[in-house]
């Protein structure tokens, strides 16, 4: 009976700290897919001065990172990268201080006296000098060159004839091959534009196909979800935009005025018409959850329409 006590104690106890492990794996995990990732950048630019703050962080600044990038007036671009979990810096790493190596003196060698070439220059033999001729004083001997035989005399009449049989040769045999040049090009021309006739038929197929317009619509709202997800929640940018050419500036006022339904509440667009300046600046700051960009992927995966889309795909040989 108490060896039976025993056992259940040890697997309560067993039980007790696999649950724990459980209960702290599914917490990490619902942290990970449910606290967002949030992001702030802020800058500015004025004349040539240039500078721009991103700051990333997650759980509460548990990990967090920071981007700085400065171009001062005249000067080089300066990026300074930072991560930090918890007060740990992870990124970049500081390097530990080492002790300096101690150098070893160096022993000169002495040189022995007597003994400072191995090897003697080797004196030069006689050929290496001119000879001199012993019936005449001081006069070098020198190789007179030999008298040129005479040219072989040849018939140039008879040079002519055969360069002119050989172009005429020549001539006849282009002429004879041209018939089947120009019936060699028209078959690849043919060849050519049939197979381009193919490739635009397939890629029509493939556009107009079952499955091709529902698939890339499934695509597309997809796509808009994440992007609304993930552009900034707050924001303002503020630009101070003038031309030299004042009807350039006219021209971007009423594209801005286009857009302005959409941005007019976070974008301000400051036009001069009397002068050339363009700054900016702006302050933004969103989050990003990764349950919700991996229900949307996930929704995507297993949408009828984009397994039809992929099939359209495979089948003409694009994946």
């Amino acid at each position: 009976m108490a060896l039976l006590t025993i056992l259940l104690t040890i697997l309560k106890t067993i039980g007790i700290v696999l649950l724990c492990i459980l209960g702290i794996v599914l917490l990490l995990l619902a942290a990970v897919l449910f606290v967002p990732v949030r992001y702030r950048a802020e800058g500015f630019k004025k004349g040539d001065d240039i500078e721009a703050h991103v700051k990333v962080s997650w759980m509460l600044f548990v990990i967090r990172a920071a981007v700085d990038v400065l171009k001062p007036a005249g000067g080089e671009v300066s990026v300074d990268v930072l991560v930090k979990a918890l007060f740990i810096k992870v990124f970049p790493r500081e390097e530990k201080p080492g002790k300096p190596k101690k150098e070893k003196p160096t022993k000169k060698k002495e040189e022995k006296p007597g003994h400072a070439y191995k090897e003697e220059e080797k004196h030069s033999t006689a050929d290496d000098f001119p000879s001199f001729d012993n019936s005449s004083d001081g006069e070098l001997l020198t190789e007179s060159p030999e008298p040129e035989g005479e040219e072989h005399g040849y018939d140039e009449d008879e040079e002519e004839k055969k360069s002119f049989f050989k172009k005429l040769g020549e001539f006849f045999g282009f002429m004879y091959s041209l018939p089947g040049r120009i019936l060699v090009k028209y078959r690849d021309f043919r060849d050519n534009v049939k197979d381009k006739k193919e490739f635009i038929a397939d890629k029509l197929e493939l556009i107009t196909g079952p499955g091709t317009k529902e698939g890339v619509t499934a695509v597309l709202s997809a796509a808009k979800k994440l992007i609304l997800h993930i552009l900034p929640r707050k924001g303002r940018c503020e630009v101070d935009l003038g031309f030299e050419d004042p009807s350039t500036t006219g021209s971007v006022v009423a594209a801005y005025s286009v857009f302005y339904p959409f941005i007019g509440r976070c974008v301000f667009l400051n036009a001069h018409f009397d002068k050339e300046i363009m700054d900016a600046e702006f302050n933004v700051k969103g989050r990003i959850r990764i349950f919700t960009v991996l229900i949307t992927a996930l929704k995507l995966w297993f949408d009828k329409r984009f397994k039809a889309l992929l099939g359209n795909l495979k089948k003409h040989g694009l994946m």
